[in-house]
């Protein structure tokens, strides 16, 4: 993949994002006395089909196919994050004392970070790598941070919102589940460009 800049002094680029729901938590991890190491062996979560959304249209088809297998590799990490302790209240309907879980998954020019919000929807941000330095990393948790509460904020909006569009009349948009989706991604879009 093409990175935009490989300089540490470069804008964060956000290759792609990708909202899934969380529709169910299974397995006896989260049962009275097991352990931490237990939840991780024993949970499963199911997610629904996901939104995915690559904001800068860049990407070729091929491009594409290596960030959604990068999705794929991720969803592995967000389980082990969902499973650990100070998670299984957010994934279980409570609340969750932080909302992100973490590097989900990294290769060479692209590190997926994993968001959990309120409403059970896990968010997956593909950013471009920057260089190792404390102060890149620590601008690069301002920037993920900030872009999973736009996105959070604007995908909540969007679904929120029954009759599509910006508050517009009702035959701006259509309102069924193709046109809710459409809301979604143009909403998520919106987002990573923050």
């Amino acid at each position: 993949m093409n990175s935009p800049s490989s300089s540490s002094s470069s804008p964060r680029v956000v290759v792609a994002a990708a909202a899934l729901d969380l529709l169910a938590s299974t397995g006896g991890g989260s049962g009275g006395a097991s352990s931490s190491s237990d939840a991780t062996k024993d949970d499963a979560f199911v997610f629904a089909s996901p939104i995915l959304v690559f904001p800068g249209n860049g990407l070729n088809d091929g491009e594409r196919r290596a960030v959604e297998k990068l999705f794929r590799c991720a969803l592995d990490g967000t389980q082990r994050a969902l499973s650990s302790s100070s998670h299984l209240l957010a994934a279980a309907g409570g609340a969750a004392a932080n909302n992100y879980l973490g590097a989900a998954h990294a290769s060479h020019e692209v590190v997926v970070h994993a968001w959990q919000t309120a409403s059970r929807t896990v968010l997956l941000l593909a950013v471009s790598s920057q260089s190792e330095e404390s102060e890149a990393d620590e601008e690069e948790e301002k920037f993920v941070a900030r872009t999973f509460r736009a996105m959070e904020r604007e995908l909540t909006r969007a679904r929120m919102n029954p009759f599509g569009g910006n508050g517009g009349g009702l035959g701006e948009e259509r309102d069924d589940e193709g046109g809710r989706l459409e809301r979604c991604r143009r909403a998520m879009a919106n987002a990573c460009r923050v």
